[in-house]
């Protein structure tokens, strides 16, 4: 595709793609190989998103988020689970009939996609369910936002609110909680 042949590509640039765990190293830079071979999939996906969002009817409404962002070696190596903002900080996109063409400025979370479908559809809302219907409610500035990677001996969890980040690790053997950090995600984007 034409949007590829701007960036420059590797002999094999799906290797990265395939095994990108042994990419880069924790506290080193990614190479320019990398980097690449990453920005050409994003222009791949954003062209098929595009693709979609040009193809459906203007009654269909499209959600398009993702799983998880990226350390490039800044916390953990390439493609391992964090709390930091390099990972969990994801797009959530969503277009559809009577959604306003606009950013919302205030803490989202995939746990407001369940709501928000749920309020398209017309359908009754989970009582169980933390989110918010996003189509419908304007999420509160003050909202606090949960995060958390469960491994075999202890979980990685982190809040935020406002600028401010929360990180502990709690331990399953112990149950102890070690505190990791308080940062200031608007003055330390990188943590």
């Amino acid at each position: 595709p034409k949007h590829l042949k701007r960036l420059r590509v590797t002999p094999d640039p799906s290797r990265h793609i395939r095994n990108p765990w042994n990419a880069v190293e924790e506290g080193t830079s990614p190479s320019q190989a990398l980097i690449d071979t990453y920005d050409a999939n994003i222009r791949s996906s954003d062209a098929a998103i595009g693709t979609i969002l040009e193809t459906v009817s203007n009654d269909t409404t499209v959600i398009v988020t993702a799983d998880h962002g990226e350390e490039f070696g800044l916390h953990n190596t390439f493609h391992k689970v964090s709390v930091y903002e390099s990972m969990a900080r994801v797009p959530l996109v969503i277009k559809g009939p009577d959604f306003p063409d606009q950013t919302i400025e205030e803490p989202v979370s995939h746990v407001d996609i369940p709501p928000t479908v749920a309020g398209v559809i017309g359908a009754d809302r989970d009582e169980r369910w933390s989110g918010i219907n996003l189509h419908s409610e304007t999420p509160p500035a003050d909202r606090s936002i949960w995060i958390n990677y469960e491994f075999p001996d202890y979980v990685d969890s982190a809040v935020v609110q406002d600028q401010w980040k929360y990180v502990c690790r709690l331990e399953a053997i112990e149950g102890a909680k070690r505190d990791e950090a308080l940062h200031n995600i608007q003055s330390d984007s990188t943590e």
